[in-house]
């Protein structure tokens, strides 16, 4: 019954498409995520342009591309981090353990990584920007996350494929 339970409580946080957890889990993290002002970082991440795959290729061309960017994604972070998808071409990583550099460096690295993906078929290289804010002491994952996704909105009016900072919160 146990056993059960788990694999019902699993399946209930993760992404049929792509296999990464869901926005369910991420709802159910604690309020903070360790302590430290610069200790993790939330990476708000949407695909550049996807609407164009789904629009000339169709749903099964943009469920293809999603699950190789989702592949790509699980395996450039790092074994502490965590990767989820929110829905559509949207996905939350986790950062633990770094500042706001090696922060950077990680999501540069899953950039760098999707550039290299034979995506020719689709008419070229699929792109991510990122917004990033860091989880402090008094900032809960889920305003993280929010300020992450204003963060990201700068990255997209920029013209994409970019990580911006949000804006430095002060911790009381």
């Amino acid at each position: 019954m146990r056993v059960h339970a788990a694999e019902l409580e699993l399946l209930a946080c993760s992404d049929v498409l792509t296999g990464l957890y869901n926005r369910r889990l991420l709802d159910n993290l604690p309020p903070v995520f360790d302590g430290r002002p610069t200790d993790v970082w939330v990476a708000y991440g949407d695909l550049d342009k996807f609407k164009r795959v789904n629009d000339d290729l169709g749903h099964c061309a943009g469920d293809a591309v999603l699950a190789g960017i989702a592949r790509t994604i699980a395996e450039t972070i790092r074994p502490d981090d965590l990767v989820c998808r929110m829905g559509g071409d949207e996905f939350v990583v986790l950062l633990r353990a770094c500042d706001e550099a090696g922060a950077r460096q990680v999501l540069e690295r899953i950039q760098t990584r999707m550039a290299d993906l034979d995506m020719d078929w689709v008419g070229g290289p699929v792109t991510i920007s990122f917004g990033l804010s860091a989880v402090g002491p008094t900032l809960v994952t889920a305003e993280a996350i929010s300020e992450a996704d204003r963060a990201l909105l700068v990255a997209k009016r920029s013209g994409g494929n970019a990580v911006v900072l949000a804006p430095v919160l002060r911790w009381c």
